[in-house]
């Protein structure tokens, strides 16, 4: 049996997977989320869009889809490493080297500012206001 892919038919998903089915096989139940998942023309061999397909759609996930920038718009059209490389070149981003460790983030601070901002937001909700203002 061949090898195909589908892909999700919820907007919020549109998950790829690949199986192992029947040629007459046109959906399958999405692994994801459960919606119907139809079967998407993909080429086959070297250099096909599967070959990265999952790692490509986790960096898929944090470009911005309404970028008007070329190297984004190509990269969003045609979701290679090469195109992925060159989004990441122009937008001044970069893997981190062999031992580099990410900056440590300030979770204590983070939590203190998020916490502010709640309790801020609350009582301007729960203010009650004389004089209509």
């Amino acid at each position: 049996m061949p090898i195909y892919d589908f892909q999700c038919s919820n907007q919020d998903c549109n998950h790829i997977t690949e199986r192992v089915v029947r040629l007459d096989t046109e959906a399958i139940e999405c692994p994801v989320c459960g919606h119907e998942a139809a079967k998407v023309f993909s080429p086959m061999g070297a250099g096909s869009f599967n070959q990265d397909a999952a790692w490509i759609r986790s960096v898929l996930e944090v470009v911005s889809k309404d970028s008007a920038k070329p190297h984004t718009r190509e990269f969003l059209k045609n979701p290679t490493r090469e195109n992925m490389r060159r989004w990441m070149k122009a937008e001044g981003i970069r893997h981190l080297e062999n031992g580099e460790k990410p900056a440590k983030f300030d979770y204590e601070a983070d939590h203190r500012r998020r916490t502010e901002y709640a309790e801020r937001r609350h009582f301007e909700r729960k203010a009650i206001r004389i004089g209509g203002r």
